[in-house]
């Protein structure tokens, strides 16, 4: 298809990784498999990096390299392996280990390299990208420094000899830019039912707690494959960070040091995170029609979790969200649901968290139990590594329950 419209298409990439976290150094060699109409060629890679070797079909080739945009003159040939080696650093950066501000979960994202902690983020150029996503990626990480890595995608294999770490990663489904993330990690794993992984990436701090979170990751697992459907991934980490963040990527969670350690965590943002799996990493957002992920995570997590030990806990915390409503949202700051991408403050948390988990508690409260997550499960199962939006879980109600709920979404969304 992609040559009927004169496009391309990345086929294989394979990418071989060393860093050198003394010197905060990356060093890599990338090979490419890319066929269709080259001319609209272009690779994408952080504009700190210095190209050693540029070569397609294991010849030298001219290209430029110029603010961050790799430019070369198209082959005549309908396919070619594509060989690029390059290196970068980083400068060295202050880690910051408070929340500065805990209403934005993004203001504490750092590219960074340093002696105990890596991070390079997917949407940081780190390995030459193209507008088209590949098919297919694998990554060989080594560090001789200690450092173990993890990133989306199924692990292969974790070789520790010494201070050397090797982990092999294949990445194939969904198509996704890839983060990066290395640390001293003391790995811990468990089984779940022959089809999962589950892991903890945690210092020798925090190792003390990974038998807890492997545990509550099953016990997890379990709840949420009955009530939604099979776990999207072949893994589910934990992974820690130097820096005081809670994100979620596709098959793990990165959580900071510190947070980790508090007992709440355990039954509300590793749940939560997990939800995430199923619905933002797995049913993938369309955000031009507004981002209902964060809200059936709260429902579903932090809410839903409650419900299954304390009826009265569950009852305070519908109560809370109601009177952070009332309290944090006026005629300035109220948006529809349809217009919420992202949290950023009070405001945003109370209608995009807030608002959006009491809807699908109304849904729960019409349908009752069993028609409300069959309409989940349905939703889950009929847009798996799609985008989707408000209308596709209308449909999906509408399909279960038999009813006409145009006019109930569009008062609500």
């Amino acid at each position: 298809s992609c040559n009927v419209y004169g496009d391309y298409r990345v086929e294989d990439v394979v990418l071989n990784v060393h860093v050198i976290s003394a010197s905060r150094t990356v060093d890599v060699k990338a090979e490419y498999k890319i066929s269709g109409n080259l001319e609209n060629l272009e690779l994408y890679l952080y504009q700190g990096s210095k190209i050693k070797r540029f070569l397609i079909d294991s010849k030298e080739a001219d290209f430029t390299f110029k603010n961050g945009v790799i430019h070369i003159k198209p082959p005549a040939k309908k396919a070619i392996d594509l060989t690029i080696e390059y290196i970068f650093s980083l400068e060295e950066k202050q880690i910051e280990t408070e929340y500065s501000d805990y209403e934005d979960p993004t203001l504490h994202i750092l590219n960074i390299i340093s002696k105990d902690f890596v991070f390079l983020g997917k949407d940081f150029f780190w390995y030459p990208q193209s507008r088209k996503l590949p098919e297919k990626i694998l990554l060989n990480i080594s560090s001789g420094d200690g450092l173990s890595f993890v990133t989306v995608g199924e692990r292969l294999s974790h070789i520790k000899k010494g201070e050397l770490v090797e982990s092999r990663w294949l990445i194939n489904q969904p198509l996704t830019k890839i983060p990066l993330i290395g640390g001293l990690y003391q790995v811990e794993e468990k089984d779940y039912k022959g089809r999962v992984k589950i892991y903890t990436y945690f210092s020798k701090e925090n190792l003390g707690l990974s038998e807890t979170y492997l545990n509550k990751v099953y016990k997890y697992l379990e709840l949420y494959e009955d009530k939604i459907g099979i776990y999207p991934y072949k893994k589910f980490a934990v992974v820690e960070s130097q820096t005081p963040v809670g994100l979620s990527y596709p098959s793990f969670t990165l959580i900071g040091k510190n947070i980790i350690k508090l007992p709440f965590i355990l039954d509300t943002s590793l749940p939560h995170e997990l939800v995430h799996c199923y619905f933002g990493n797995g049913v993938f957002v369309d955000y031009e029609k507004g981002n209902w992920s964060e809200g059936i995570a709260t429902y579903l997590a932090d809410y839903y979790v409650k419900e299954l030990t304390s009826i009265e806990e569950a009852l305070n915390y519908r109560k809370k969200i109601t009177l952070d409503y009332a309290a944090l949202v006026d005629e300035y700051s109220e948006i529809p649901l349809s217009k919420f991408y992202g949290r950023v403050d009070v405001s945003t948390r109370a209608v995009g968290y807030g608002k959006s988990a009491m809807f699908f508690h109304y849904l729960r409260y019409l349908f009752g139990d069993e028609l409300f997550f069959k309409a989940v499960s349905k939703f889950y199962k009929d847009n798996l590594f799609r985008k989707a939006g408000w209308d596709d879980f209308r449909k999906s109600f509408e399909d279960i329950s038999g009813k006409d709920l145009s006019d109930l979404f569009n008062s609500w969304i």
